[in-house]
Formats: structure tokens, C-alpha cells, sequence
């Protein structure tokens, strides 16, 4: 059948992840590529690509499959596929700078610049958003949070909850202030906070046939979404003037009472004698903050096997800074964590014994001193120590509860030896409804490992332990997650929050529509089911 110009259909019978770690097989015909056409003017080839979308949800309703916008497969979990079609959305990659002129006055009141905001296509890689917005001349600006990485599409980022560690900001969704989503055949809507009100009806009025929907609770719902709340096109963030990020290490800080209250609270500020101060102090603002912990050698009163602490100071950009230099150390190949995987699965308990020689080999390339290192968010941010064959689990925890979770990591693994590497992030919470950094303080408990039997053995029980424990936590929407259920996604986040997020969805989607954006995840969970509209 014939394609409107701008769609592409893709020969896809199954995806794999960028880690390995999750294939999905794919209805035959009902997959896709976008791409926007060549028109006289960026505003109308992106108008253009909104029609084609509209067209695919159609398609989609009257071919009776499933279909989801395509993100660049860092996801450790089945969140953002479906079993229908995939729709490739790479391609899509315009930008547009925002000035005064459609700017919602109470936006530039409340003492913004129009110059920090930046509408952006989905198919925007984190590191090409990061070049865009570090190299714009005069206005040069930064994102203000960031994940370990920069090769996601910020779509796929933000909608699944990627954190970083900006213990006074948020996590990567918290810059987004605008969004614009297309959720049928006949319908896409511009969703904005009313709180918090950004662009003007000349803005608006671009977008042909947009609704434009101010609401609090539709937008807090849409943020952390995984792509059922239908296609969000394009977003419009909020960056911050350039800055540079000074960065300290250090190794082996003893576990003790002090580093106990240090890790419970995050307020690294008040432990001058555990963590660097900054090379000019009158300039820095703290940013990140990071603990590293190795749960094969970590012991009482040992400073020599003890915690890594990462922290990072925000200070005012200067062209002259000696630039990061590339660090080989940690090239051990895209297969080290497969050919690992494959070994530890083959000798199965009797493997064992091997973890920590393992762990302790790689860990130090994952964590170790530095001198103080001076760039930009895209010169910090730009690789994972994930590679190849691998998996990942995070949960989010008040900070209060890091030491208690922490004893519980090394009790397990005392039972049970984890083949990875393991850290602590700190992120101030998010108004997100189903955004798993929800805590005032979320500490982030991130395991990066192999992926074999082992390891996942290692990941269900300690979120089984967690669970029975009582006391509160979450789980990152993109790792890894298949232990998830509708009863553990309550206790996590709560009745009243998961009725929210779907009466949002019923809001924002006819029948139609929440069917083809449903997924075997979205079932699972039990975030499927439509709520009544009040």
C-alpha cells in the first residue's frame, strides 16, 4: 500500500535492546521510520511529520495492533516496546530557539529568559541537544540534569525517569516544560502546567490544529509516561546559561558513624574533611553527588577498601579550562560483561566463588581517583560503565534509609555474590506522578552488572527483601524490572497516585488510542486499565 511521504515501513520481525538483555518479537507490516520532508520552512516540515503521526495512530486503530514511538534502546526493561510495531523516530531532529514574542508574559515575570528554552523533536539524542545547546554562539546554554550517558534520545531520558545526580534540582524530566503529544487520528495537544503557564498563542498557533491544554495533573502524569500517553513529538525545555562542572574523587573513606550520617542525609556540605572543597570557593554552587561502594571488600574500618565519593561544583564558564582527556583504562570491549554472562551462567552456583576476584578487577576501572577534572555537562556526561551484555537495577529510597539499604545490599551479597558494581545518586524529588525519584531526597541505589542468572537471582531477592521490609521505595522505570506487578506498583507509589496517572491517560486517549499505546509492561503493571474522568 502506499505511504504518505515522510513514512517508511521497516522490515523489523524483533528488536533488541543496546544492552542485550531484552528481545521483543514484532507483528510483521507494523512497523515504521519518520522522517520530516523537505519544506520551505522547518515549522512546516515539523507540522508535517505531526500529520504523518496522526495518520500511523489511525493506521494502527484500523489495522488493530500496537504500535510505539521508537527511543534509542538504553532501557534495561520492556517499558518502551511493544508486541505490535515500533515506530523509528530517529531521524527526527529539529530544533527551534524560543524568543520573547512566544513567551506567556508570566513566564518572563516570574524573572525567566525566553533565550533558556529550547523546543526540541524526539528523535534528539541527549549529546546532539547537549552540542546544540553548548555551541549556540552568544547564548550558550547547558541542560541542568543529565544521566550518566548522553547516547538516549531525550524522549526516551526523560519519560522513563533517567536521574543523574543534581541533588538540588531533579532528574532529567524536571527541565521539561512543555510537551507536545500526539494521542489519535484527530488530536494532538500542546500540555503545559497551568501553575507554571510558558508559551503564547503565537506559539501555539504554529502547530496547526494543537490544543492547547494547561493542567497540573495532565502534565504531571505525561512526564513519566514510557510512551502510553501516545507520541510526544517534540518538547520544550528549559536549559540554564553555560557553566562548567569541576569534579573531585576520593577514594577510601572509611564506613563509619560519620559516613553513616554523610549517606542518610546527602548533606555532603557538612563533612569538609570527607569531601573536597572546590578549587575556588566563592564561585562554585554544589551540583552532584555520588558514593561508590565495592560490596565484596567494603568492611568496618578499612579506609583502603572503603567508599568513593564523586562530587561536582557548578562554576561560571571560562574558554580557557584544560579539557577532560579520553580515559582508556576502562576499554576492556563491548563483550566482556557477554563472555562473563556466559561463563557464570555455564558454572552456575559453583561460579560463585569467582565474583569477587572479578569484581574487584573491574571495579577500581569503574572507580577510581582522579585529578580535578574541569568541563561541560556533555564532557562529563557522555559514556556509561555499562557495556555490552549487561544489566541494570535502580531503586529509589528516601535518603534517610541509605545506610539501613546499604547493610541490606551486603547482607545478600554476604549470601549471594553480586557480579557488578554498585553506587549511590542523589536527587532532589519530583512532582512526576509515577516518577520513581518521589522521595524529598531520593538516594538512587544503582547495580550494574552481568547479565546472567545470577545476577537477576541477586536483583528479585533483594526486591523481595526491600518489599517485606516495609519501608517505602520505588523501582527505575527503564532497568531492570520484570519483577514488577500491579500490587508491587501500589505499594510503591500508592493507590491514589497510580489512579492518577491513569485517569490522566483516560483524559489524554479515547478507547482506541490507549489500546494501540498499551504494552505487555503497561499490562503487567496494571497501568492499562481506563479511570473514570472527573
Amino acid at each position: 500500500m502506499p505511504y504518505p511521504p515522510g513514512i517508511e515501513p521497516l522490515d523489523l520481525p524483533q528488536w533488541t535492546n543496546r544492552h542485550g538483555n531484552v528481545t521483543q518479537p514484532l507483528r510483521a507490516g507494523a512497523s515504521f521510520k519518520l522522517f520530516n520532508l523537505d519544506l520551505p520552512s522547518r515549522t512546516a516540515s515539523y507540522n508535517a511529520t505531526t500529520a504523518n503521526m496522526r495518520w500511523l495512530i489511525g493506521e494502527a486503530q484500523r489495522g488493530r495492533f500496537r504500535l510505539r514511538a521508537l527511543g534509542r534502546g538504553w532501557s534495561f526493561s520492556k517499558v518502551n516496546v511493544s508486541e505490535g510495531g515500533l515506530l523509528d523516530t530517529m531521524d527526527l531532529r529539529l530544533s527551534f530557539n524560543l524568543t520573547d514574542a512566544f513567551v506567556d508574559p508570566a513566564f518572563l515575570a516570574r524573572g525567566r529568559r525566553s533565550q533558556d528554552l529550547m523546543l526540541v523533536q524526539c528523535g534528539m539524542s541527549v549529546a546532539m541537544l547537549n552540542d546544540r545547546l553548548e555551541r549556540a554562539g552568544e547564548e550558550r546554554r547547558m541542560l541542568r540534569a543529565s544521566g550518566a550517558a548522553h547516547g538516549q534520545s531525550i524522549v526516551g531520558a526523560f519519560s522513563t525517569n533517567t536521574h543523574g545526580g543534581a541533588f538540588r534540582f531533579g532528574a532529567v524530566h524536571d527541565q521539561i516544560v512543555g510537551m507536545h503529544l500526539v494521542v489519535g487520528p484527530d488530536r494532538h495537544v500542546w500540555l503545559e502546567r497551568a501553575s507554571d503557564p510558558v508559551v503564547n498563542t503565537a506559539f501555539t498557533d504554529r502547530l496547526t490544529g494543537v490544543e492547547l491544554l494547561r493542567d497540573d495533573e495532565l502534565f504531571n502524569a505525561a512526564l513519566v509516561s514510557f510512551g502510553s500517553f501516545g507520541i510526544i513529538h517534540g518538547v520544550l525545555l528549559e536549559g540554564q546559561p553555560i557553566a562548567l562542572l569541576e569534579e573531585h574523587r576520593r577514594m577510601g573513606v572509611e564506613l563509619n558513624d560519620r559516613t553513616r550520617d554523610l549517606l542518610n542525609t546527602g548533606d555532603w556540605e557538612r563533612f569538609p574533611d570527607l569531601v573536597p572543597a572546590p578549587r575556588n570557593a566563592a564561585g562554585a554552587t554544589p551540583f552532584h553527588f555520588e558514593v561508590g561502594f565495592n560490596p565484596h571488600q567494603l568492611a568496618e574500618n578499612d579506609a583502603d577498601k572503603g567508599l568513593f565519593l564523586k562530587v561536582m561544583y557548578r562554576i561560571p564558564y571560562r574558554e580557557d579550562y584544560p579539557r577532560i582527556p579520553k580515559d582508556p583504562t576502562f576499554e576492556y570491549g563491548d563483550n566482556t560483561f557477554e563472555v562473563l554472562q556466559r561463563a557464570l551462567d555455564i558454572l552456575g552456583p559453583r561460579g560463585e566463588h569467582l565474583i569477587p576476584g572479578i569484581v574487584n578487577v573491574l571495579y577500581p576501572l569503574a572507580y577510581k581517583a582522579a585529578e580535578v577534572r574541569t568541563g561541560t555537562m556533555s564532557e562529563h556526561f557522555n559514556s556509561t560503565r555499562v557495556r555490552g551484555r549487561a544489566a541494570s537495577l535502580a531503586i529509589g529510597i528516601p535518603a534517610a534509609d541509605t545506610a539501613r539499604t546499604m547493610e541490606l545490599v551486603l547482607a545478600l551479597n554476604r549470601e549471594r555474590p553480586f557480579a557488578g558494581v554498585t553506587a549511590l545518586r542523589y536527587v532532589k524529588g519530583s512532582p512526576a506522578t509515577l516518577a520513581f525519584t518521589r522521595f524529598p531526597l531520593t538516594c538512587v541505589l544503582e547495580m550494574d552488572g552481568v547479565d546472567s542468572t545470577g545476577t537477576n537471582t541477586f536483583y528479585r531477592a533483594l526486591v523481595q527483601r526491600m518489599d517485606a521490609s516495609g519501608r517505602p521505595f520505588t523501582m527505575h522505570w527503564g532497568k531492570v524490572n520484570h519483577m514488577l506487578n500491579e500490587a508491587l506498583v501500589h505499594r510503591m507509589f500508592g493507590v491514589d497516585a497510580v489512579d492518577r496517572w491513569c485517569r490522566a491517560r483516560t483524559t489524554l486517549l479515547d478507547a482506541e488510542a490507549r489500546e494501540v499505546f498499551t504494552n505487555g509492561f503497561l499490562e503487567q503493571c496494571g497501568l492499562h486499565r481506563a479511570r473514570t474522568i472527573v
